[in-house]
């Protein structure tokens, strides 16, 4: 599992497949956390990345 900020620059994509971050192809599991929010995705390679959203 690899984690990115939500902060990082426009553009980057999943090192296995090439899909781009921006576009997120399946939420698995979101919960609050004392930071925000906490992001599971899954890209169609079936990586499982982890995303912080900060939540106002």
């Amino acid at each position: 599992m690899e984690r990115c900020e939500r902060r990082e620059e426009a553009g980057t994509t999943c090192p296995g497949c090439g899909w781009p971050d921006s576009e997120v192809f399946e939420v698995v599991s979101r919960h609050m956390v004392s930071t925000g929010m906490m992001v599971y995705t899954r890209c169609p390679c079936g990586r499982l990345r982890a995303r912080t959203v900060t939540v106002p």
